[in-house]
């Protein structure tokens, strides 16, 4: 009788679906349920799970976040528009707010503010108060003479129609000239450091965009301080109709996902102060990538990288960089994000499900793809990583995928 021969398997080589079980090499699968691939390449039996809340019947998660504000962890998620707190003390789901009930419904945290974006609205929850984003009010012009014009200072922002405006006041003139007309309110007016009084202290022409004081304010530089609005609402659309974020690059937050504008991304901005504000998307940040749909924004390494479903009579992968530019008759110096294809034949058609995995993209095209170059057009940059279970990927439709980055740190 033949002796019994033991293998030692040391190191799994993965599942292989590619070929008979008879020619698998030593170390694959043809199948694998409920395992954990560690680090070092050896099999972990999966953890269970708990279901934290009931099943409802038509109701499903749209979206959710798990992360700290103020040093404090919370669970929040969207669902049958609402969004909820998870409190795990009591086990039960506390409600925050109302949203539409859509999918996805987006959650990015900053400077322990939680903001949402369920395609018809911005919100932001701070870990008391769930609300509307107003937006940031850009100062869109400073050192303004009585009679209108001055420096551009701040873009305008998508999401608001208030703006302020500087003026230099000449000591002598009581009508002030805004830079928009047919205006639907003046907001706010203050001299030096005091607020003034409509009616008491000056009148309003909100046709021809002017402020008439009853008496010259004194003589000074940017001493006159115009608030007013005048709001499209289209143009704040541009930004709540956005379904995907985008993440960080260069201090500025990015979305994507309008239906109107498939393939534009939206820059958030810096304001004079140097703060990265998400409520300011300044007007004409935007830009098109190539002519199809994007389906994900990544930051890699010290670029920003757009995957769209494109096909082979386009580009469908792009990098971004910064460059800044300065106009050489105000001085004023800009930042510009051009783009440049990396990828003609393979892209990623799952909206929002792109993961960076040890500093490599890794997107869903036809199959798993894995990206070790983003620098250069290329077409051998995107590596073809799921070929063994190929056969598999075939019967299923990737661009409904959801994708999770599992760490087991």
């Amino acid at each position: 009788m033949a002796e019994l021969e033991f293998k030692v398997l040391d190191t799994f080589l993965g599942v292989n679906k590619s070929e008979t079980e008879t020619l698998l090499a030593l170390g694959e699968a043809s199948h694998m349920s409920n395992w954990i691939i560690t680090d070092d390449r050896k099999l972990k039996k999966a953890y269970g799970y708990k279901s934290l809340n009931a099943k409802v019947p038509g109701q499903r998660i749209n979206g959710m976040w798990y992360g700290p504000l103020h040093g404090e962890y919370h669970l929040i998620f969207a669902k049958g528009g609402k969004v909820y707190e998870y409190d795990f003390d009591t086990e039960s789901e506390i409600e925050l707010g109302t949203v539409v009930d859509a999918y996805p419904t987006t959650f990015f945290a900053t400077n322990n503010v939680v903001y949402i974006l369920d395609g018809t609205e911005f919100y932001s929850w701070d870990g008391e108060t769930f609300q509307v984003v107003s937006g940031y009010v850009p100062t869109v012009f400073t050192a303004a003479p009585p009679y209108g014009g001055g420096t551009i200072l701040e873009s305008m922002n998508y999401l608001t129609g208030t703006k302020k405006m500087r003026f230099s006041s000449d000591g002598e003139s009581t009508l002030y000239q805004l830079n928009e007309f047919d205006i639907d309110s003046v907001d706010k007016v203050i001299v030096g450091t005091q607020e003034m009084e409509e009616d008491t202290d000056y009148t309003v022409n909100l046709e021809s965009g002017q402020v008439v004081f009853e008496e010259p304010p004194p003589l000074g530089v940017n001493n006159i301080e115009i608030t007013w609005t005048k709001f499209d609402p289209e143009m704040r659309k541009l930004i709540t109709n956005c379904r995907f974020y985008g993440g960080i690059y260069y201090a500025r937050h990015w979305l994507f996902g309008n239906p109107k504008r498939r393939n534009t991304r939206f820059s958030s901005g810096v304001t004079y102060a140097g703060v990265s504000d998400p409520t300011y998307w300044p007007m004409f940040s935007d830009s098109d990538v190539g002519e199809y749909e994007i389906t994900d924004i990544k930051t890699q390494y010290n670029k920003q990288i757009i995957f769209t479903s494109g096909d082979s009579s386009g580009a469908s992968a792009w990098y971004s960089e910064a460059e800044t530019y300065r106009d050489p008759g105000t001085g004023i110096t800009t930042t510009l994000f051009p783009t440049f294809p990396i990828n003609s034949k393979v892209g990623n058609v799952a909206p929002g499900q792109v993961q960076i995995i040890q500093n490599n993209s890794f997107t869903l095209w036809k199959g798993i793809y894995e990206w070790v170059s983003t620098y250069v057009m290329n077409e051998k940059n995107a590596q073809w990583i799921s070929k063994r279970i190929q056969r598999d990927l075939d019967q299923v439709d990737l661009s409904k995928a959801i994708t999770w980055d599992w760490d087991d740190a």
